[in-house]
C-alpha cells in the first residue's frame, strides 16, 4: 500500500478517535447541531462547485436560480488563492480552502435559526422547505389568487407566507444564496429542533403524569423496548378507540399487541388523547385533545422542564414560548406535542415519519389530527379545543389561531368524530 494513502487512513482513524474521545455521554443535542452543520457546509461546498447554467436558461428570475448568486460564489472563492499552502505533511491534514467561507455564510444564516426551529414546532412539522420556498416565490412574484393554485400548492404558499411573516428578510437572503442553500439549511435547523425535542419528551416519559400518580413500574430511559404495548399503563393510553373493547376484555389480544402482530391504523386516534375523565363514546370532541399528559408535554417542550407542574422556576431559563414571544396555541402545535408523546409513550426506537409496516406513521398521524381540528370539527368544537388549551397553558397572553392541512379519508376513530360533527351541524 502507498505510503501516502496508509498516512491518509491513520490521519482519519485519528481524527475519528478523538472525536468520540472528546465528546462527553449526554451530548446528543450539540452532536445533532454539529451534523446538520456539518450537512449545510458540504451542499454549500457542492453547489458552490457547480456549474453555471447555460446560456440558454432563463436568467431573469434570480430569486428561482437552483446554483448560488455571485455572491456566494465570490465568498467562497477569498480563500482559494492559498489552496496550496495547505499540504499533506506526515498525519497533518489539509485545511478545507472554503471552510473560512462556510463558516460565514452559516454565521449569517444564524439569525433564520430560531425562526425556523420554532416554525416546525407550531406552523408545519414535515413539509421540506424546497417546495415552500419555490411555490412561495412564484406567488409573490405573481400575486395571483390563492384559489387558481392546486390543494398541495395552497399548503406551500401558505406555510411560505407564515414563514415570511415570522422571517421579513428570507426573500433576501434566497435571492442572495439560491432556494437550494436556504431550504437545506432550514430543513437542517428544524430537524435539530425536532431531534432535540423528540430526545426531551422520551427522557421525560416518566414525568408525563405528575408525582402523586406516576407510571408503574417505572419507565426506562435507555430502553423503550419495555414501554408501548408491554407496559401495562402505556399499553391501555395508546390502544385506538376501536379496540378498547377488545383491549379490556381479552388476554389473547393484549399479548397479541404486546407480541406486534397487530399495528394501529394512524387515524384511530389512541386513548391518550381524550380525557379519561370525560370520555364518552357519543360525544367524543368533549374530551379530545384535553388529557393532562399532553398538556404536561407541551410545558415540557414550550417552558422547559422546570414548568411540567405548571409553575415554573424563576431562576430556570426561557423556554421555548418565550424566546420566541409565542402569543397563541396553534392547531399544528397541538398535533406537534402529540405526536412526539406518542412516539415517547410507544416502544418505537426510531422517530420516523412513514411507516414501513412494521412502524407507526407518524407523518399520517400528525396531518390527521390538525385536519381533524380544523375541518371535521364544528367551529364551536374548534374553539373549545384552543380555549380550553389557552386556559391550561398560559391565560394571560395566548390567543386562539387556526391553520389548514390535508384530509385524508378515514372509516376509524377520526371518522366517528366527523360523523359526530355532521350531526351537530
Amino acid at each position: 500500500m502507498p505510503a501516502s494513502r496508509t498516512l491518509s487512513s491513520k490521519s482519519r482513524q485519528s481524527s475519528s478517535n478523538n472525536s468520540s474521545i472528546s465528546s462527553p455521554r449526554g451530548t446528543s443535542r450539540n452532536h445533532t447541531h454539529t451534523t446538520g452543520t456539518i450537512a449545510m457546509s458540504r451542499n454549500i461546498r457542492r453547489s458552490a462547485n457547480r456549474r453555471p447554467p447555460s446560456a440558454q436558461e432563463d436568467s431573469s428570475s434570480p430569486s428561482l436560480s437552483r446554483s448560488p448568486s455571485p455572491v456566494v460564489q465570490a465568498s467562497l472563492s477569498e480563500e482559494s488563492s492559498d489552496r496550496d499552502a495547505y499540504i499533506r505533511i506526515g498525519r497533518k491534514r489539509r485545511r478545507d480552502p472554503n471552510a473560512g467561507a462556510v463558516h460565514r455564510i452559516l454565521k449569517k444564516f444564524d439569525p433564520l435559526s430560531t425562526t425556523v426551529r420554532h416554525f416546525g414546532r407550531v406552523h408545519d412539522m414535515w413539509t421540506r422547505f424546497a417546495p415552500i420556498l419555490q411555490e412561495g416565490l412564484k406567488y409573490d412574484k405573481k400575486n395571483t389568487e390563492l384559489e387558481l393554485y392546486s390543494k398541495d400548492q395552497q399548503h406551500h404558499i401558505k406555510l411560505f407566507l407564515l414563514l415570511k411573516a415570522d422571517a421579513p428578510d428570507i426573500l433576501h437572503v434566497v435571492r442572495d444564496y439560491g432556494i437550494d442553500i436556504i431550504a437545506d439549511f432550514l430543513d437542517a435547523r428544524r430537524n435539530d429542533a425536532r431531534g432535540e425535542d423528540v430526545k426531551r419528551v422520551k427522557d421525560h416519559a416518566q414525568y408525563l403524569r405528575p408525582t402523586s400518580n406516576p407510571f408503574s413500574p417505572p419507565l426506562s430511559i435507555t430502553d423503550k423496548v419495555t414501554r408501548g404495548f408491554r407496559h401495562p399503563q402505556l399499553a391501555r393510553l395508546i390502544c385506538p378507540l376501536g379496540w378498547l373493547a377488545e383491549f379490556d376484555d381479552s388476554e389473547i389480544f393484549r399479548q397479541q399487541l404486546a407480541d406486534g402482530k397487530k399495528l394501529a391504523h394512524p387515524h384511530d386516534w389512541p386513548l391518550f388523547l381524550f380525557d379519561e375523565e370525560t370520555f364518552d363514546m357519543e360525544d367524543l370532541f368533549k374530551s379530545f385533545l384535553r388529557n393532562e399528559i399532553l398538556v404536561r408535554a407541551w410545558r415540557l417542550i414550550f417552558q422547559g422542564p422546570s414548568a411540567l407542574d405548571g409553575h415554573p422556576s424563576p431562576n430556570a431559563k426561557r423556554g421555548n414560548a418565550c424566546i420566541n414571544g409565542m402569543k397563541k396555541v396553534t392547531v399544528a402545535a397541538l398535533a406537534y406535542v402529540a405526536t412526539l408523546v406518542y412516539f415517547a409513550l410507544s416502544s418505537q426506537e426510531t422517530f420516523r415519519p412513514r411507516g414501513n409496516g412494521h412502524t407507526f406513521d407518524f407523518y399520517t398521524f400528525y396531518c390527521g389530527l390538525i385536519t381533524c381540528v380544523n375541518e371535521d370539527a364544528t367551529a364551536k368544537d374548534h374553539d373549545a379545543i384552543l380555549l380550553w388549551w389557552n386556559k391550561q397553558v398560559d391565560p394571560s397572553h395566548m390567543q386562539t389561531d387556526n391553520e389548514g392541512h390535508a384530509n385524508p379519508p378515514a372509516q376509524t376513530g377520526r371518522g366517528l368524530m366527523q360523523a359526530q360533527a355532521r350531526l351537530q351541524d
